[in-house]
């Protein structure tokens, strides 16, 4: 697992989320307007550090842990992409949230959004749990059942899709690396039988 030790653990927000990530086994990978941010390893020559890259994964420049920004190769990137790259380091949840509202595209994963409330937020539950685990909000009790609605002998009938979300987002957050990935398996598995495919 490439984790950087301590004194080059990452102390901007953008930095967190990815060593984050980088400690529940994965490899980060933040997208956003045809550029990508992934962590070096703890093996590089800047461990802990940001690499910016285009979408054909050429190297741009990098994020050091202090999150100062560098640019070596500024023929690849815009002034534009330069801003958004900034708000990213100081508000990575926030910066994926309006460029997945912008485009219908996860920044954390690269995937289509296609849950409503996963549309609506600009990001799924589950990269947002992972992602952003201190952010998932805590599920409030609401009757989602309209009093003109008929009443269902099956409790689940009287749950809508944005609740759902919330409970499995809650969920996953709970759980270690390893059930985190049977989670989605089952999740994934019940939502293709659901469909009919």
């Amino acid at each position: 697992m490439n984790t950087p030790t301590s004194i080059y653990a990452p102390t901007h927000k953008l930095g967190r989320a990815m060593q984050h990530m980088q400690e529940q086994g994965k490899r980060p990978c933040f997208r956003i307007e045809g550029i990508r941010i992934t962590m070096a390893s703890s093996t590089s020559a800047n461990p802990g550090s940001l690499y910016i890259k285009d979408d054909n994964w050429d190297y741009i420049g990098k994020i050091n842990t202090m999150g100062y920004m560098t640019i070596s190769y500024a023929t690849r990137i815009t002034e534009a992409q330069k801003m958004i790259v900034q708000d990213a380091i100081v508000n990575p949840e926030g910066t994926a949230m309006a460029n997945g509202k912008k485009t219908g595209t996860c920044c954390c994963c690269g995937r289509t959004l296609t849950n409503k409330l996963s549309i609506e937020l600009g990001i799924g539950p589950i990269c947002r749990g992972y992602w952003f685990p201190d952010s998932i909000e805590p599920i409030e009790a609401t009757t989602v059942r309209e009093p003109d609605m008929p009443l269902s002998t099956n409790p689940m009938d009287t749950l809508d899709d944005e609740y759902v979300v919330k409970i499995l987002a809650a969920k996953y957050h709970e759980l270690t690396p390893q059930q985190k990935d049977m989670f989605v398996l089952e999740v994934l598995d019940n939502t293709t039988k659901g469909a009919g495919l």
